[in-house]
């Protein structure tokens, strides 16, 4: 997303800048077809139950159950 960033002094708008949001980008290890393997998921996901979190000892946590 994009947008303007305002600033403002004394309750008045003094300038506005370029302003980009971007995603909550977490490197967790997830549980693939081929094993696990550490990439870059968004929160969002992790929390929603869309990536399978994968721990060391080869078990598996879902988060937002």
């Amino acid at each position: 997303m994009a947008g303007n960033k305002i600033a403002r002094t004394r309750g008045q708008i003094s300038k506005r800048s370029k302003h980009r949001q971007l995603p909550n980008l977490q490197r967790v290890r997830v549980q693939t077809e081929s094993g696990s393997q550490r990439v870059r998921v968004c929160v969002r996901c992790l929390r929603t139950g869309k990536v399978i979190k994968s721990i060391s000892g080869g078990a598996q946590v879902a988060y937002g159950n």
